[in-house]
């Protein structure tokens, strides 16, 4: 759901579980849910999200990525950058 969430927004807000990222998500898809197919909605930000996963990234300044202590996180950029 922070993949999605980046689409839409940067943010490096702590998120203590999912359902957090969720209701986040859901002020921009107020009908999310699971497992349904939001492509069509994403596909034309996908450069904003890989750009704000970047940002993210950065944010953390010099902690290794991944690691515990960065929160929020999403890896899926690092697959859409190779199905580019």
């Amino acid at each position: 759901e922070l993949w999605l969430l980046m689409h839409f927004r940067y943010t490096t807000k702590f998120f203590r579980d999912g359902s957090e990222v969720i209701s986040e998500l859901k002020k921009y898809i107020p009908d999310y849910e699971k497992n349904r197919n939001y492509y069509a909605l994403c596909a034309d930000k996908v450069d904003v999200a890989l750009l704000n996963t970047d940002n993210l990234k950065t944010s953390f300044g010099g902690k290794e990525w991944p690691s515990i202590e960065c929160n929020p996180r999403t890896d899926v950029s690092e697959l859409v950058k190779c199905l580019l």
